[in-house]
């Protein structure tokens, strides 16, 4: 609160009228450029931790010839660590346990998050929510041999 009647007397103070108004729109320039920046990266951020943790998850699934519930229960907590919510993870492979060597292994895991889009309008940064799916699915060959098909 003090701050803002500082603001506003250093505002209406005629030495500094315009100073302040260069202050002021610099201000909200700076706020909005980080705003915009904000979003983007912590996208990006995301979708390389899910690609990382894929990639561990879709090898230990060659090594043990397919997906298993302990496989999947190990993607929701490498992903928990990185303050992904286990809720909205989904893990899920056409190509269960057990899958003879050399045959085709698949896995998507797929994040429900909320964008947040930030804009101008009337001075004022404005935002708006959307929820957007960030997704991995690569495939790869099972490396395990299973006696008599299993």
């Amino acid at each position: 609160m003090l701050i803002l009647k500082l603001w506003k007397k250093w505002i209406t103070d005629r030495r500094g009228s315009g100073e302040a108004i260069t202050f002021a729109a610099t201000t909200l320039l700076v706020m909005f450029i980080v705003l915009q920046f904000y979003q983007p990266v912590l996208m990006l951020i995301q979708q390389m931790v899910l690609e990382n943790v894929h990639r561990s998850a879709l090898l230990e699934m060659e090594s043990q010839g397919g997906l298993t519930s302990e496989i999947e229960y190990s993607i929701k907590n490498q992903l928990g660590r990185f303050h992904f919510d286990p809720e909205r993870v989904s893990v899920t492979s056409s190509t269960l346990y057990p899958v003879q060597y050399g045959q085709p292994i698949e896995l998507t895991i797929s994040y429900e998050t909320s964008y947040t889009n930030y804009g101008l309008r009337y001075l004022t940064i404005q935002s708006e929510d959307d929820q957007v799916q960030i997704q991995v699915t690569r495939s790869s060959i099972s490396r395990e041999y299973f006696k008599n098909g299993g």
